[in-house]
């Protein structure tokens, strides 16, 4: 019979521990790979996990992670569902920064619905593409400063076509419409190869029920999903054994057309769960892979970034904005 799990903070910023009380005197040990949502390099959210020692010696505290999710990953019949369940709940400041950036989204749609370019539409559009950014950085402003450099009417602009495409179902000039945009896949590479990764997140705010995110993380779960026939346990198993140095560089350039691709991949598989959007399983497979200890590198910047960068600044301005417009 499985002990009952319990939470605790320990040592170390975010990281989290599980302590299981077994039946009689043997002590139980287990190492599991949990962690919170954290930002890496290379412009994905990345994560802050740690690889945890479960002393049932040890006191606990705080109640985190729902049950169902610890025993399905004791028990190793993990779901696409419990990587979603993961994104949400490991981390509600990065969850909250994620809804309502949904939400000003919609705001920016309705203002260009009615072709509104007064300089409360246009700064607003701009904040956005910057929190956006923000966003996809993981909140490590070391990754960020292009959007900033972008014109507003530019902006109004490639998120009005983009709109327009993805009301068309024309994906790839969807995505080459915010890939115009400095910081968002308008430089190209020695080769003349564009990414577009940071693009797809705009969109995916924009349409979170045909859009998810596609970065390096997304594509190599993918790949592992797919070719094991979404089997999570036995992607989860062959993950383990990738390295991340090498996945980066793998999936580093990821065009229009690869990102039409993964995201595909994430609508074919809607009807399969019982998740409803694209983004939804999007931020699943996004979980998964901060389940997988050989992939999360620490670093303990990003939730203090969320609250101190989005939650001080961009926020507020956003709002400011939307209070001044109709």
């Amino acid at each position: 019979m499985m002990p009952s799990p319990i939470w605790r903070r320990v040592a170390g910023r975010g990281t989290l521990a599980l302590q299981l009380i077994p039946s009689g005197n043997v002590e139980t040990r287990l190492a599991l790979a949990i962690g919170r949502v954290q930002p890496s390099g290379g412009g994905e959210h990345g994560a802050d996990l740690t690889r945890i020692q479960i002393n049932a010696r040890e006191e606990h505290t705080m109640p985190t992670l729902p049950p169902e999710f610890v025993n399905a990953f004791c028990k190793g019949t993990m779901n696409l569902e419990d990587g979603r369940k993961w994104y949400e709940e490991i981390d509600p400041g990065f969850w909250k920064f994620t809804r309502e950036l949904e939400d000003f989204a919609k705001k920016m749609s309705s203002l260009i619905a009615r072709g509104d370019r007064g300089p409360q539409a246009l700064a607003f559009g701009h904040v956005l593409l910057v929190a956006i950014e923000l966003w996809k950085a993981g909140c490590i402003e070391d990754l960020t400063g292009y959007a900033v450099h972008n014109d507003p009417n530019d902006v109004w602009n490639a998120f009005r076509d983009a709109i327009e495409y993805m009301n068309a179902r024309r994906d790839r000039d969807a995505l080459c419409s915010i890939m115009r945009l400095n910081g968002f896949g308008s430089y190209q590479d020695e080769q003349g190869q564009q990414r577009a990764k940071r693009a797809t997140a705009v969109l995916r705010m924009f349409n979170p029920d045909e859009w998810g995110v596609v970065d390096w993380r997304a594509a190599a779960m993918l790949l592992l999903l797919n070719g094991n026939k979404w089997d999570v346990d036995q992607a989860m198993k062959l993950a383990e054994k990738e390295n991340p140095n090498v996945l980066k560089k793998t999936f580093d350039v990821i065009d229009e057309k690869d990102a039409c691709v993964y995201n595909q991949m994430y609508r074919d598989r809607v009807p399969q769960t019982s998740l409803t959007r694209v983004a939804d399983v999007e931020m699943a497979v996004f979980g998964l892979t901060f389940m997988v200890k050989a992939w999360n590198p620490t670093n303990p910047k990003a939730q203090y970034s969320v609250g101190q960068t989005y939650g001080k600044t961009l926020r507020r301005e956003l709002e400011r904005l939307d209070k001044q417009m109709p």
